[in-house]
């Protein structure tokens, strides 16, 4: 606004509000906080304003117009133009653009534009290629039949055939205590060698003694 404008204005919101208090002043500090608004969007803001309260400050008057500018805004798409333009000329389009929309220069859309269109060629092929069949699984089949895919060689993805430690749980030792590395069978399984009955090996031996020691304990010395 010029200065001219901010006098008009300060007019304008004295009239509203006959009991806010102005003076040769108002004018001036108005211009410093002002100036980059337009007279006829703070004019509106200044009636709707004084329709709900009896003192009109500056920062309102701000914060209301910039409300009544993104309202303006919230349908704003930019057209191009025909031909081609270069990058300096399609900034100074669009802000152009935005400014007249905005100062309510420009009529605002009413509504947002309609999406019409599917995806890029390229881009509906590669989302066909993409994506993997998934088994269906009969309702009343036993899970355990249904054929799972792992990762082959590592022990927790069978079940140990020793201490029967499910999948994805270490092997145990007794009912308590778990073993640090797992069994051999279960090794040999997950590696896909055929199962075989191993000698009992000495920590085997200690480890069964201990368990039946533990057991042992536990129910009171009864054997």
């Amino acid at each position: 606004m010029t200065d001219e404008e901010i006098v008009i204005l300060a007019r304008y919101v004295r009239a509203l509000c006959p009991a806010q208090k102005f003076d040769e002043y108002t004018p001036d500090a108005w211009s410093d906080v002002l100036r980059p608004y337009e007279l006829a969007d703070a004019r509106a803001a200044a009636a709707a304003i004084a329709r709900r309260q009896p003192w009109v400050a500056p920062a309102e008057i701000i914060a209301e117009v910039k409300r009544a500018r993104g309202e303006r805004l919230a349908n704003f798409v930019y057209e191009p133009v025909d031909r081609d333009e270069s990058a300096e000329e399609f900034a100074q389009r669009y802000r152009d653009g935005i400014r007249a929309v905005a100062s309510g220069r420009v009529p605002a859309p009413t509504s947002a534009p309609a999406l019409t269109g599917g995806p890029h060629p390229l881009v509906a092929q590669r989302l066909e290629s993409v994506g993997r069949e998934v088994p269906e699984v009969r309702e009343g089949e036993d899970d355990e039949e249904q054929p799972v895919r792992r990762r082959s060689g590592r022990p927790g993805t069978v079940r140990c055939p020793k201490c029967s430690a499910p999948v994805g749980r270490p092997c145990r030792a007794s009912a308590t205590k778990r073993r640090s590395t797992p069994h051999p069978e279960r090794i040999r399984m997950a590696a896909g060698k055929p199962f075989e009955e191993p000698e009992d090996d000495e920590q085997t031996v200690r480890e069964r003694a201990l368990a039946y020691l533990a057991d042992y304990d536990s129910r009171g010395g009864a054997a």
